[in-house]
């Protein structure tokens, strides 16, 4: 069925919309909520309700659900791609700890307990990659506060 161009305007999912942008804890989460758009498709909708239940179930019951660093990490992932450019110390530090976030909703969701009772945020997790190793290289040359360690490499060791 074809809506008018004003549809979602006079049913309120503008507002709807709004609530949800205002309400996201990343960038990225803001300009998915702005893109989203009217459906009529069933199954679709069906899908999307049952998501939001399993994520307000989360929110009131799991104490250990990652809602922290979420960093826009696309300007200084652009800068890296440059031939000889360098990160700050504080856009390594928030890729760690963007990582450290993703790695743990990605081991939230492989609890089996919780892959049942979130099954279908468990199968929108199943893609997450942490990069393992980029933590731990980070690790091996930052502090938890993101300092760099005075080891972290030969030089710094011998200064």
């Amino acid at each position: 069925m074809i809506y008018p161009k004003e549809f979602e305007l006079k049913v309120g999912f503008d507002r709807i919309r709004n609530r949800i942008h205002d309400s996201c804890l990343s960038q990225q989460g803001r300009e998915k909520a702005f893109n989203i758009g009217f459906t009529a498709d069933r199954s679709e909708i069906i899908t999307k309700i049952d998501q939001t239940a399993e994520f307000q179930k989360i929110l009131e019951l799991e104490q250990d659900f990652p809602l922290d660093n979420f960093f826009d990490l696309r300007p200084v992932l652009e800068k890296m791609k440059i031939e000889g450019a360098s990160p700050e110390i504080s856009e390594v530090f928030e890729l760690k700890r963007s990582l450290s976030t993703l790695r743990n909703i990605y081991n939230f969701f492989r609890n089996d307990e919780h892959a049942a009772s979130y099954p279908e945020l468990t199968y929108l997790s199943r893609n997450i990659k942490a990069y393992p190793f980029v933590i731990e290289t980070i690790d091996r040359i930052m502090t938890k506060e993101g300092m760099i360690k005075d080891n972290a490499s030969d030089e710094l060791s011998h200064i």
